[in-house]
């Protein structure tokens, strides 16, 4: 099996097992039930013991997992959660997206937009980036800071890609 090779600002070769790039859809499942029975857990715990230290704690965390499933939204848009792309879909936009009051193919179009005008003014993501004072100096559109979307499924390996130094 041959690695994928990525390269940094120093160009520093970090070698990437290709099984990496395989979809799973038992390691998509066991992450979705993960998020949610610790987001329950979180729940118990700060009914079952109303304080301000719990209230904080459990707004921490429940933020933390949040994000967590809007994470494992944005694999699923690219198809990258689950192997079958209608269980993909409709997992992820129910268990996912829409407890977050956002909808995975409304999403997707958006994200799309943003992976084909990266870094342009055509991006719609470059106000974000601006905004928040985050931006690539890519040189191309396709220079994002790992431009590795997930194929699905894998047929053929993936082009080598450049990390972007953010500094």
């Amino acid at each position: 099996m041959k690695a994928y090779q990525i390269y940094n600002k120093h160009d520093f070769k970090v070698e990437i097992p290709p099984e990496i790039f395989e979809i799973s859809s038992l390691r998509g499942a066991i992450t979705i039930v993960f998020d949610w029975l610790i987001i329950i857990a979180i729940l118990v715990v700060m009914c079952h013991f109303l304080n301000v230290f719990t209230f904080l704690f459990g707004l921490f965390f429940l933020g933390s997992r949040q994000h967590a499933l809007a994470i494992l939204g944005h694999e699923a848009a690219h198809g990258c959660l689950l192997k079958n792309k209608k269980l993909n879909d409709t997992i992820a936009n129910l268990i996912c997206c829409k407890p977050l009051l956002f909808d995975l193919n409304g999403y997707r179009k958006h994200h799309y937009k943003h992976h084909k005008f990266t870094n342009t003014d055509k991006d719609p993501d470059i106000i974000i980036q601006k905004d928040w004072g985050i931006f690539f100096n890519a040189t191309k559109p396709t220079d994002h800071l790992i431009e590795m979307v997930c194929p699905a499924p894998l047929k053929k390996e993936p082009p080598s890609v450049k990390m972007v130094y953010i500094g």
